[in-house]
Order: structure tokens, then C-alpha cells, then sequence
């Protein structure tokens, strides 16, 4: 029952196109990892593939990264109901062509399948993929979504699919130590920490001949085409909230890097006209010292009642910000934005009485959060802040009509 209603949301079969029946017909039950292919004999307990939960609307876009091309970066890959980055998108070589990485674990819905590990699917979108492509691409069940690398050649129906030799249906789940090529990039599944794992995408010294093109890129920056968060990053930098992360020359934003402490009261400062502030030249925070390239912003920022110190009257500038940290200063900072204050528990991560759950509700009412997560609703409060998620919360905050990008 599960398998066919996953075809009614347009989940499409994801096989590897190597077996075939004994009449020659290819079979499309060959990965034991998803529910609308091959798990049809293990007792439902297996969930469906990123890039379908994706389609569904049931993975937020904040949880989904595209890899930008010619970087080497690190994530950290998180399985169903964590929260966290759901699916990592890698470029294909080929327009149209794309491969996803998600993390499965066996837990949950996941408790049958035969493989834990980070699983790796081509994705095809081309209309030469499918028999019915729609607006020049295939979509829903015209999908062509395949395991990679595919299960082996000739490994066929029957005891390859449910016996002992199920392991050669599950060679795109990759572990801890292995290392294999996708597009133009090496993946290095680094180790697990936890239920998530830590995966490192290399891409080769040899520099990529466009990089030098002042067309190399679109926008700005040279590093956040294809983000989601691309053209908020842009508003940011228009408005002069970012000037980039580096040298003004080599025009990178970083959207990956975690935004600190110190970082995000500058942020903060600019977008309130504040960045000046009353030209400080004392640290009211014990660990801030007077010539701090972030004091006038921060006292500012304090002056205001957006920054509070610690307990222990320190401000711990170089820790990453929470986004739990963004929605109390967002709620100080913005006027429009209020706190609530009789929260009802709308994330199913920040309970009614938690300490500033008001602040959480507050930009949810505001549209400023959709959450990261949708089935429960969840909030992700401890997960720290990308540069680039940063600007998305700044930009639906700054300008009411966008905030429901």
C-alpha cells in the first residue's frame, strides 16, 4: 500500500537499469532502500530517497544545499526527522544531470533497510530521460532517478533482491572510508558522529578554465549560483549589509561558513542603519577588548537592548550563532517583528515553555522561519547559522512582501 500511494504523490520507481526479467523487460525493483522500488518485501520499514521527500515538499529548501562548483567543502548529512542539511545536490557534468547524497541510518521508518551510510542517486532530468517530458523536462514518475553506482550486472530478481547476496543491490551506500568520484568531484565519507555523517566533497587542484572569466558567474559573488539563498544574498549585498568574505577581489560570500557572534552584530547593525553607532571605544563585555573591529556595532547593538552579556558578563564573540540566537535578536532588533507572548508550542522542537519559545513563534508568525523541517514542524534551535541562511532571515525580515521566499 505504501509503495502505490508513494507513486500517487509521483515518486518514480529508482533503479539501476542492470536486471532485467527472463522476457527482457528491465526490472524497476532493484533498490531495497526506497519504498516505491525495491522494499516491497521488508515489512514497510523502509522509507523513500531524499530527492523524493524533497519533491513532496516534505524536506525545506533551508535543509538543502547545492554544492558549489570548483570549492572543496565539508557537510554534515543528517537522516530523516533530525532536522539539519536533508540532501546534498552535486552537479552533473551535463545540463539537466544532478546527483543527490542523503544519509540513511536504521531507525524509524528506515528500521528494515539493509544498509546504513550515505546513499547516492544520478538524477536525469533531461527530456531524452523519459518517454513523456514535460515543459522540456521529466518530472514526477518520468523522473529518471537511478542508484550510483548501480547494482551490479546481472545480479537478478529472486535471491540477489531478498537473500543473502542483498548487499549487491546496496552498492550506492556508501560508509565511513570510502571515497568515489561524482561529476567533476571526489566524495570522502569522512566518519559518522551520532546519526549524521560528516561527508567532504573535493573537487581536483586543476583549476577550472571559466574561473578566471569575469562570466564565470552570476550576481555578486562567484560562489552562491544555484542557492537557494542566491538572491538574498544579492539583496544584502545591494543594501550593503555584506561586502563579501574575503578580499574584495576575489568575490566570495562563503554562504557555507558559519556565521559567529561578532559576525552577525555587524550583519545586524548595518541592516538597522546602526553600523556607526556612537563610535565606542569601550567594551561593556568582559571577553570584547577595546579595539575590537566589531565593538561600535556590538555597543550599538547593546545600547539598543538587542545584545545582552552573559551571566558571567561576557559576550562570546567566536561562538557560531544558533538559530535559536537569531530569533531572540530578530524579535530586539526589528520593531514589527514581536515576541509571543503565550506560546503554544507550533514546533514540535520548542516546547510552550521553553526558554524564548516567544521569540521562535514570533518570526514564525512574522514569516520571517518556515521551520526546517515541515512533518513534524521543527525549528532546529541549536543548529548553527550559514552565512547564507543568514541572509534569508535578514531579507524576510527587512522587507515584508518577501518574506514568504
Amino acid at each position: 500500500m505504501s509503495h502505490e500511494i508513494g507513486h500517487a504523490l509521483g515518486f518514480p520507481h529508482s533503479f539501476g537499469g542492470n536486471k532485467r526479467w527472463a522476457n527482457g523487460n528491465i526490472y524497476e525493483g532493484d533498490n531495497p532502500m526506497d519504498l516505491v522500488s525495491g522494499q516491497v518485501r521488508l515489512d514497510l520499514n523502509t522509507a523513500t530517497i531524499a530527492v523524493n521527500r524533497y519533491a513532496a515538499g516534505w524536506i525545506d529548501p533551508d535543509n538543502v544545499v547545492v554544492h558549489e562548483p570548483a570549492t572543496t567543502e565539508v557537510y554534515e548529512l543528517r537522516p530523516p526527522g533530525l532536522g539539519g542539511l536533508q540532501m546534498l545536490v552535486v552537479p552533473g557534468t551535463t545540463q539537466g544531470v544532478f546527483y543527490t547524497l542523503g544519509a540513511r541510518i536504521g531507525v524509524g521508518w528506515d528500521l528494515a533497510i539493509p544498509k546504513q551510510g550515505v546513499e547516492v542517486y544520478r538524477v536525469d532530468q533531461r527530456p531524452s530521460a523519459c518517454n513523456h517530458p514535460s515543459r522540456g523536462a521529466c518530472w514526477c514518475l518520468e523522473r529518471r532517478t537511478q542508484p550510483y553506482p548501480p547494482a551490479e550486472q546481472g545480479a537478478g530478481h529472486g535471491d540477489d533482491l531478498y537473500g543473502r547476496r542483498k548487499a549487491r543491490l546496496t552498492q550506492h551506500v556508501h560508509s565511513v572510508g570510502d571515497s568515489f568520484e561524482v561529476g567533476r568531484v571526489t566524495v570522502e565519507i569522512v566518519e559518522r558522529i551520532g546519526n549524521y555523517y560528516r561527508v567532504r566533497i573535493v573537487y581536483p587542484s586543476t583549476p577550472d578554465p571559466t574561473a578566471a572569466s569575469g562570466n564565470a558567474f552570476a550576481g555578486r559573488f562567484s560562489d552562491d549560483d544555484g542557492s537557494v539563498h542566491g538572491a538574498n544574498i544579492e539583496v544584502i549585498a545591494e543594501l550593503g549589509i555584506t561586502r563579501g568574505c574575503g578580499d574584495p577581489e576575489d568575490n566570495t560570500f562563503c554562504p557555507k561558513r558559519l556565521v559567529a557572534r561578532s559576525h552577525i552584530v555587524t550583519f545586524l547593525a548595518r541592516a538597522l542603519g546602526e553600523e556607526e553607532g556612537a563610535g565606542a571605544t569601550t567594551s561593556r563585555f568582559s571577553d570584547v577588548p577595546d579595539d575590537a573591529w566589531y565593538l561600535a556595532s556590538l555597543e550599538r547593538l547593546a545600547d539598543l537592548g538587542v545584545v545582552e552579556p552573559f551571566e558571567d558578563g561576557t559576550f562570546r564573540p567566536r561562538k557560531p550563532i544558533t538559530r535559536m540566537d537569531m530569533a531572540v535578536f530578530m524579535t530586539r532588533a526589528f520593531p514589527h517583528i514581536d515576541k509571543v507572548e503565550d506560546p503554544v508550542g507550533v514546533f514540535a522542537d520548542v516546547a510552550a515553555g521553553s526558554a524564548h519559545a516567544g521569540e521562535v513563534e514570533g518570526i514564525y508568525a512574522a514569516g520571517v522561519t518556515t521551520g526546517c523541517q515541515r512533518d513534524p514542524l521543527r525549528y532546529c534551535p541549536d543548529q548553527p547559522v550559514r552565512r547564507d541562511q543568514m541572509a534569508s532571515f535578514l531579507v524576510r525580515a527587512l522587507r515584508p512582501q518577501d518574506r514568504g521566499s
